[in-house]
């Protein structure tokens, strides 16, 4: 799950629509139908989302190698099912998120054609995002005193995300294992375009641009309780609803084979708005529960909220008109901490407890340098000021973090005081985002070299495949 669609302002906005206030742009790849099932629409703001990268990445706001290898054709005889390897064969599934009118070959997304650029307010709004969760994952990663393969990721609704593939290395050896969950129908895809791309490599005699970052990748298809999934020694994608936490404790457990006792940041993009306040409470609650939860455990959210405004009222019924409902939309910050408290994942007397965030709009001023502000600016000037503060105030990102008062005597913890703290404070530090290529960039003395979400001026070299993104038609 991600982001919803660009947004479309209301005609009682000042003047014309502008920017974001334009229609979704996908006239030739996409049909104007709405999809039917609410499932379906919202796997495929997935889509969406992927669109957003490739537009922010083609404008100059960030490079992501990745990317461009879901933009591919699938390989396959017949029809737009995913074809994945497992090691009883090839298996075909047909997940039923393609598109219909699509014949072969299909694509790992189900709107095929290349969008427009989208404009500079969902261009940002994009970089934002993207910059920052690299940044917070890269935090926790490296954080001082950690030793060697301590720590773990979890992504819930991950969608077609490339970011465990260009974290750092130092990130990388202290990961114990990152951990991607999303609905079957888009781990099928994601499971297809990686190995197909790994495939391709290696007849080309070049670099596995999956299988190399963390060793070779074994699928599996669903066998009884056990969902589809992918892993490798450092990573899995596992297909699971989060908001069934009995098929979610299998995929992390019985088949990512997460530890309980070791520190765990879970990440939430856009997810816990599609999820019923019950069901996102159980989801939280089971998170700290003593049977089932983990001793020390982080998580970094990313979500639309209502506001109680029109404008925020307009953006609702703007979704609901493709069928995206929002049973987890919440109006502000406050009532998004109010839950996590009710779920008794903050202020547990048994457990040390945080909570910071920002709505988008406070936190771009916060995070993003000046050096970098400039860059951005003459990348695309911002002229819808207005559009700009209106849509991001209605987005938040926040850290909440429970831990066990005996974690540290289990887990990695024992190695570093109160990490969580330290942790949180790099998410949101002042222009922690610099202009440089954080390829480079010694943004925090503690941590060094921050790598994710890499800026234009970098390169790759060696023998790596490198798909070019598709071109406008």
């Amino acid at each position: 799950m991600s982001s919803p669609p660009p947004f479309r302002f209301p005609p009682s906005h000042r003047g014309p629509p502008r920017g974001p206030g334009q229609p979704s742009p996908f006239p030739s790849g996409r049909s104007n139908s709405t999809p039917a099932d609410p499932a379906e629409a919202v796997r495929l703001t997935n889509d969406d989302a992927q669109f957003s990268k490739l537009s922010a990445m083609r404008s100059g706001y960030f490079i992501d190698d990745y990317l461009p290898f879901f933009m591919q054709p699938l390989s396959g005889d017949a029809g737009p099912e995913a074809v994945i390897s497992t090691a009883e064969g090839s298996a075909r599934i047909d997940p039923g998120c393609v598109h219909s009118r699509l014949t072969r070959p299909a694509f790992a997304l189900r709107q095929v054609a290349y969008p427009d650029r989208r404009p500079p307010v969902i261009n940002r709004g994009t970089y934002i995002r993207v910059r920052l969760f690299d940044w917070a994952v890269e935090a926790f990663l490296r954080q001082p005193g950690v030793g060697p393969g301590s720590l773990q990721v979890v992504s819930i609704g991950a969608g077609f995300d490339t970011r465990p593939f260009y974290l750092s290395a130092g990130a990388r050896e202290n990961l114990r294992t990152y951990v991607e969950v999303d609905f079957p129908e888009v781990v099928a895809r994601k499971m297809a375009a990686m190995q197909q791309a790994d495939h391709f490599a290696q007849t080309q005699g070049l670099d596995l641009p999956f299988a190399s970052v963390y060793g070779p990748l074994h699928a599996s298809a669903a066998d009884g309780d056990l969902p589809l999934s992918l892993t490798s020694e450092k990573y899995a994608l596992v297909a699971a609803d989060a908001a069934d936490t009995a098929a979610l404790g299998r995929a992390l457990f019985d088949v990512a084979r997460l530890d309980r006792h070791r520190p765990t940041l879970f990440l939430f993009e856009c997810v816990m708005v599609y999820i019923r306040p019950a069901a996102a409470d159980g989801l939280f609650a089971w998170l700290v529960a003593p049977d089932t939860g983990f001793s020390s455990v982080g998580m970094l959210l990313f979500e639309m909220i209502g506001g109680g405004d029109h404008f925020g009222e307009m953006m609702v019924k703007n979704l609901k008109s493709r069928n995206i409902q929002l049973p987890g939309l919440l109006d502000d910050l406050g009532a998004h901490r109010a839950r996590l408290q009710r779920a008794g994942f903050l202020q547990t007397p048994s457990r040390r407890t945080g909570f910071a965030g920002f709505n988008l709009h406070e936190l771009f001023a916060r995070v993003v340098s000046r050096a970098e502000l400039r860059r951005l600016n003459t990348l695309e000037p911002l002229d819808e000021v207005e559009e700009w503060a209106l849509l991001m105030s209605h987005y938040v990102m926040y850290c909440g973090y429970s831990e066990a008062e005996a974690a540290g005597a289990k887990s990695a913890t024992q190695q570093v005081a109160h990490p969580w703290e330290a942790f949180q404070q790099r998410c949101f530090a002042q222009g922690c985002l610099e202009s440089r290529s954080i390829d480079r960039a010694a943004a925090d003395p503690a941590l060094g070299p921050i790598p994710g979400g890499r800026l234009p001026d970098g390169g790759r070299t060696g023998g790596r495949l490198s798909f070019r993104a598709p071109s406008p038609p």
